[in-house]
C-alpha cells in the first residue's frame, strides 16, 4: 500500500483499522534494509513466533537472533541502532516470509506521524481495507494497493533496485576471483606437467588424466574448506571480533562451500580440459 497525505497520521488510520479488525499489524519500509518500523495489534507476526503480540511500542523493537550478542544490559534488555536506543521485547530466527525483504531489527511505529510512504497491512481483507481509505478520500489523499504475495520475479526486481551498488560490487569480486581461480589452476597445472607426462606415456588414457587432476583439485578444496572453518571457529571462541562476528551461521557457511564448490568445478574442468588437451599427440611408449 501506497499512500501520500501529510495531514493524515498513523494513528488515525490505525484506529480505522481497529473498527474493523481487531487483529493485525502495518509494517512500513525505511531508508535502511535491516530495519523496518511495526504497529501490531493482538496479532500473530511471522518472524517471531506463533503468539500473539498485543502491541510494540516506539521505544520498544523484535530483534534477529543473530544480533543477540549486541544486546546491552538484561533488565530490560536495550539494542542501539542509528543513534537511539530501544528496549527488545522478543528475539525471533530469521525465515522467509512475504514481507518483501525480512530485515534484523523492527522498531515500534511513530504513530503520530504522517500517513505518507509504502506500508504493508496484513490481517485486513483488501476490500475492508478499501473501505478505511476510502473514508479518508480527499483531494489532497492518494492511495494505491497492491498484493504483497510477490513473485520470485518481482522479489529479484526489488532487490536488484534497493541493492543496486552491493550487486555491482559483487559482479566485479566475482569477476576477479573467476580471473584468480583461472590463473592459480593454469600455475597449479603448469608445476605438474611433468607428472601428466609421466603418468600419459606410461599408459594412463586422458580422461583418467583429467579424472585424476580434478580429485586432486577437489582435494585441496576441501582441505582449504577445513582449515578456513577452523580458524574462523576459532576467532569466534576467542571473540575478538565480536562487534562484526558475532554467530556462526552453519547454514550460509554450507550454502558458501556448495557454492564455491561449484563454482571452481565449473572453472576447473575446462582449464583442464584445454591444459591436457596437446596430450593427443603422445600415445603409449612414445617419448616426450
Amino acid at each position: 500500500m501506497s499512500t501520500e497525505n501529510p495531514k493524515l497520521t498513523i494513528k488515525q488510520f490505525v484506529q480505522n483499522l481497529q473498527e474493523n479488525d481487531d487483529s493485525f499489524f502495518v509494517l512500513k519500509n525505511t531508508s535502511t534494509t535491516d530495519m523496518k518500523r511495526l504497529s501490531i495489534h493482538n496479532a500473530v507476526f511471522p518472524l517471531a513466533g506463533p503468539k500473539k503480540i498485543d502491541s510494540l511500542p516506539s521505544n520498544a523493537a523484535l530483534l534477529s537472533k543473530a544480533y543477540e550478542n549486541n544486546i546491552q544490559g538484561h533488565n530490560p534488555p536495550l539494542i542501539s541502532a542509528y543513534g537511539k536506543t530501544y528496549e527488545v521485547k522478543k528475539l525471533f530466527s530469521p525465515q522467509e516470509t512475504n514481507l518483501f525483504l525480512p530485515a534484523s531489527l523492527y522498531i515500534g511505529m511513530n504513530t503520530n506521524a504522517s500517513l505518507n510512504g509504502e506500508f504493508i497491512v496484513d490481517g485486513v481483507s483488501k476490500n475492508d481495507l478499501t473501505k478505511v481509505l476510502d473514508a479518508f478520500v480527499d483531494e489532497s489523499f492518494q492511495y494505491e494497493l497492491s498484493d504483497v504475495r510477490l513473485a520470485l520475479k518481482d522479489r529479484l526486481i526489488l532487490v536488484v533496485k534497493d541493492q543496486i551498488i552491493v550487486i555491482g560490487v559483487l559482479l566485479l569480486t566475482l569477476i576477479l576471483i573467476l580471473v584468480n581461480t583461472i590463473s592459480t589452476i593454469t600455475t597449479w597445472l603448469a608445476s605438474r606437467e611433468k607428472e601428466i607426462k609421466v603418468l600419459f606415456l606410461i599408459g594412463a588414457s586422458k580422461a583418467a588424466l583429467r579424472y585424476k587432476l580434478l580429485y586432486d583439485y577437489w582435494k585441496i578444496i576441501i582441505a582449504s574448506f577445513l582449515a578456513g572453518i577452523s580458524l574462523a571457529y576459532f576467532i569466534y571462541l576467542s571473540h575478538v571480533f565480536d562487534i562484526l562476528f558475532t554467530d556462526m551461521q552453519w547454514q550460509s557457511i554450507i550454502v558458501s562451500f556448495i557454492f564455491c564448490f561449484i563454482f571452481s568445478t565449473c572453472i576447473t574442468w575446462p582449464s583442464i580440459l584445454f591444459y591436457t588437451r596437446r596430450y593427443t599427440i603422445y600415445k603409449r611408449g612414445a617419448r616426450s
